[in-house]
C-alpha cells in the first residue's frame, strides 16, 4: 500500500509520496496543470536516500478537489491508454 501525507494549509496543499518514486507526482502535476482554478503546481524531489517527493498545490478554489480531479484525469488515461494497447495486440493476434 502506498504511503502518503498531506499537509494543507489555506489555499496551498502539500502530498508527500513515501517510498515511491517521482512518476506518479509528475502524472498527477502534468494533470493539475491543466487546471484553470490551479494557480501553481510542482513536484519537489527529496534527496534519494529519503525517498520521499512532495507535490505542492496552489488553488484559487479548493486544492483538495484539484488534486482529486487530476487523479481522476489520469485514471482515464490509463484507461483509454489499456483499451488502445488491448485493441492493437488483439489486431496483431498476440
Amino acid at each position: 500500500m502506498m504511503r502518503t501525507s498531506l499537509s494543507k494549509k489555506d489555499d496551498v496543499l502539500e502530498v508527500s509520496f513515501i517510498d515511491e518514486d517521482i512518476a506518479l507526482a509528475d502524472i498527477l502535476h502534468h494533470e493539475l496543470l491543466k487546471d484553470d482554478e490551479v494557480i501553481f503546481a510542482g513536484v519537489a524531489p527529496s534527496h534519494p536516500l529519503l525517498a520521499e517527493n512532495k507535490l505542492i498545490i496552489q488553488s484559487k478554489g479548493n486544492p483538495t478537489k484539484n488534486l482529486l480531479a487530476s487523479v481522476e484525469r489520469a485514471l482515464e488515461t490509463v484507461k483509454e491508454m489499456l483499451n488502445k494497447t488491448e485493441s492493437i495486440l488483439k489486431k496483431r493476434g498476440v
